[in-house]
Order: C-alpha cells, then structure tokens, then sequence
C-alpha cells in the first residue's frame, strides 16, 4: 500500500520585521594523519577558532541571503576539520544554532536509499535491471529498478510546492493531500523508461517499497542493516526528533517566517525513501566519507552510483554530479518544508562539505558548490 506524500503548508504567521545578521561560531580541529574522518571524530571539535576563509564566506552568504540558521562542516584529506555555525534555531527566542542538532536534509535521503538498493544488490536480493513491478505491483512492468535509481522511470514528479499559497490562503492545514504516488502512477509515463532523464521523488517513493519487499522488513530496519547508521542520530523524523524551528520564505525578497506553531512532522515523514531522513552535519559527512571509502558498498556500485552516463545528466544512481574548481564532486541537495541541505565531495582531494539550514529558502546548493571549490583550491595551494 502506498503511502501518499502529502505536500502541502499551512501559513500561520508571516514575519515581516527585518533580521539581524547571523553571528558565526567556527570551531575546527587540527590536521592528523588519517585520511578519513568519522562521525566520532568530526563530531569532537573542541578549539574556538579564529574566523577562517570558510567561515567568512558562510558568514558573507548567510547575511548576504538573510538565512535564518545553518550548521557548516568541513572534512578535509589531511584529517581536519572546521565546523560553523551560524544564525539561529530558533530566532524569536533567540536560540543559536547548534552544530549537534539534526535537520531534515530532504532529498539527501535519496543517497541513502540508494545505496541501501545497491548493498541490496551485493547480496543477491534483488538486480538493478529486475523489473519494479516484481517488488511494487502497481508500478508499469517495463520500469526497472535502476530506472527508478537514474530517474529515467518516466514517473512524474511531485511538485513540493504546488499549492502552499493556496492552502495558506484558503484556511487548509498541512495535512491536505494534494498528490500521491498512486496519482501519479495512474496519469501514465511522461517518456519510454530509459530513454532520458527527468528527477522524479515519486521514483524514490517506489524504492522505499522495492526496499521493504526484497530486504523483507521495512525501509527504517533496512537502513540500519544495510549502512552504517550505528551511534548516528540519522533517523526518520518523528515525533521525537530535535530540530530547530523551521521557516519558509513566500520569496527570496521576503523575510523567513517561523513555523513554529504548526505541526508539520507527519508530512514530512511521508517523503519517506525520497526525503524524509533527519541527520545532524556530522552524520551526513560521516556517511558520505564512508561510502567513498568503500565501507558501505563496493567499489563497482559505488562507481555505478556516480555514473552519468546517457541517457543520465548530472545524476548518476543516487548521486548528483557537479563540476567544481575544474574537477567533477559528487553529493546532493536536499529541499523539505522548513528546511534545505546540500552536501559536496571531492575524491581528488577527499573532501567533504556539508550545509544544513533550518531555512527552506536558504541556496544552499550554490553555496555548497562555492565552499567545495574554495576548498578544492585552498588544497592545490
């Protein structure tokens, strides 16, 4: 059974009055002789530092776009680390950010759902060119899994903000549906699977139940068996998750309002296998260091996961592709009510920056690529 993803907010109160310019915390610890870091270590920066190159360009970003608060880290292959926070949780109650909170990183969640697939794949419970229907019934039987992985299915997408206006305008609340996977299935395919590219969530929607039907437990188990998730505080939102307070912009113009007062955790759940993973910003570089260090699936699906080959564009399996600095990085954004996420890594240098705000109108994207090429140049120097 399908579980709908529910897109829609309820806009209970619009701040209006301007923001002062977010204070930033850097905090950083030395290089060491290891070249890969790990949620223990990256999570043990203990020296206040002072300001850096990265944390004046997150400073210059965040005031120059008003973000409301974000957490910036930095994993460097010479082993040290720099941690930035800046703004505020919650910025009524004046509550700073803090580098140990988590946040909904959105779509980055579907890095992780990918790679549970292809350690899936390693152990012989499922082949990436099985046909979906095998696992989801409901799906066209010509869509393979790996259609599904590369978003060229021919699944429509969701659009996550269709209709937010709307809602708020006419007294809805954030429960109302306004697309489902089933929806979408029903109104057909927008092209021949694998025969172009075109990002579709509702794809990732249908891994989260190929997942559940081949591991035979459901999608949260699956994740913990399969990646390397223990004494991480990456889960699926709930009920219990600690996150900042989340804000919403109606445009880039206009100021980030709160979104305190309105529940919105069981639809932000719903995004299930396409966006609905929390995660503080040393789970997110802990775990992506981990699998370009080949401890979460071998070498050979890790190179097919950054393969972008036609009919793919900038997006391999699971991950997205992006050129930086003369160089090609690997990562994804992430986007959910409240909240945005990006996450960059360079092999070349070993490499990884993560930005997480609690801002849903914060480019965090943009952002990512300049830190990453600032921090690919500061390595050739």
């Amino acid at each position: 059974v399908w579980k709908p993803l529910t897109i829609a907010v309820a806009l209970l109160a619009l701040v209006v009055s301007a923001c002062a310019p977010g204070e930033t915390t850097a905090t950083t610890t030395p290089a060491t002789p290891t070249t890969s870091a790990t949620t223990s270590t990256i999570a043990s920066t203990t020296a206040l530092a002072p300001a850096s190159a990265s944390a004046d360009l997150v400073e210059a970003w965040g005031d120059s776009s008003d973000v409301v608060g974000a957490t910036v880290l930095v994993v460097r292959g010479d082993g040290s680390t720099e941690t930035i926070e800046y703004g505020f949780a919650d910025r009524e109650a004046g509550v700073r950010t803090d580098a140990d909170s988590q946040y909904r990183i959105g779509s980055i969640t579907k890095v992780y759902t990918a790679a549970t697939v292809m350690s899936l794949a390693e152990d012989g419970l499922l082949a990436l060119d099985d046909p979906a229907a095998d696992y989801v019934p409901s799906l066209p039987p010509e869509i393979t899994i790996e259609h599904l992985l590369g978003h060229t299915s021919g699944l429509r997408d969701v659009d996550v903000t269709a209709g937010i206006i709307e809602v708020a305008l006419g007294g809805g609340e954030a429960g109302d549906p306004l697309d489902s996977p089933v929806e979408v299935v029903d109104r057909g395919l927008v092209f021949e699977p694998g025969t172009r590219q075109e990002y579709s969530s509702v794809g990732y929607l249908a891994l989260e139940r190929v997942i559940e039907a081949a591991a035979a437990t459901t999608y949260e188990e699956a994740l913990t068996e399969h990646l390397p998730l223990a004494g991480t505080s990456t889960e699926l939102e709930d009920g219990e998750s600690e996150l900042p307070t989340a804000y919403e912009r109606l445009s880039p113009s206009i100021p980030a309002f709160s979104l305190a007062d309105l529940e919105t955790t069981a639809f932000a759940r719903n995004a299930g296998g396409a966006g609905a993973l929390v995660a503080t910003a040393a789970d997110v570089v802990g775990f992506i260091r981990a699998l370009f260090d080949g401890a979460v699936v071998s070498e050979a699906s890790l190179e097919r996961m950054m393969d972008a080959g036609p009919p793919r564009v900038e997006y391999g399996l699971g991950l997205s592709v992006y050129p930086a600095a003369g160089t090609t990085v690997y990562g994804h954004n992430g986007r959910t009510i409240g909240f945005a996420a990006s996450v960059r890594h360079d092999p070349a240098t070993n490499t990884t920056v993560v930005v997480l705000a609690n801002d849903g109108g914060a480019e965090t994207s943009e952002f990512a690529d300049q830190l990453i090429a600032a921090e690919i140049a500061r390595a050739a120097s």
